[in-house]
């Protein structure tokens, strides 16, 4: 999600025209041999809010400020967002968008969640993709069952769950 933000940064960016980092509003440093690109995007910012232009201000002293490698993968991460279908770029904005409306304390923790997931083994990451997909494959009415077990699951001691787990295997042992 992170690298989703720093992305968009990036377009914005890329968006912005040459004088714009330093407040200057005048044509006068977009030189003739500009392209018709530069001079739409220099069209569009003069087409911005006050308030629009100084949020796009920062977010260029921001990645003026980034280390050569992360603005290296940031552009990577963003022409991977660029080559995406419209219809995949929209859910990523989507899901922007509902991660703006998190509180902080929801952000960190989703980050730490995020993190905690990049350190899985690349296996247990598929594994754990596998389950998911079987699971939004199940009705609602087999979700909720499913989720009821688990909670239940969860309430039992360790040794309770390792007694079911054997009690598992020695059935589908005794099927075979």
């Amino acid at each position: 999600m992170i690298r989703f933000i720093l992305a968009l940064m990036i377009g914005a960016m890329c968006a912005l025209p040459v004088g714009a980092d330093n407040g200057q509003e005048t044509g006068a440093n977009i030189p003739e041999a500009r392209s018709e690109v530069r001079q739409e995007n220099w069209d569009r910012w003069k087409s911005l809010s006050p308030e629009r232009k100084q949020a796009l201000r920062d977010r260029y002293r921001t990645w003026k400020s980034l280390p050569p490698e992360q603005k290296r993968r940031l552009r990577r991460e963003f022409t991977r967002f660029r080559k995406l279908p419209p219809e995949q770029r929209q859910r990523l904005r989507r899901k922007h968008e509902q991660f703006l409306k998190l509180s902080p304390r929801e952000r960190r923790n989703l980050r730490q969640r995020h993190e905690k997931w990049k350190r899985l083994p690349t296996e247990k990451r598929r594994k754990i993709m596998k389950n998911y997909q079987k699971f939004r494959k199940l009705t609602p009415e087999q979700r909720k069952r499913w989720l009821k077990r688990y909670q239940n699951w969860k309430k039992l001691t360790p040794a309770k769950k390792q007694q079911i787990k054997k009690n598992i295997k020695r059935r589908l042992k005794n099927r075979r």
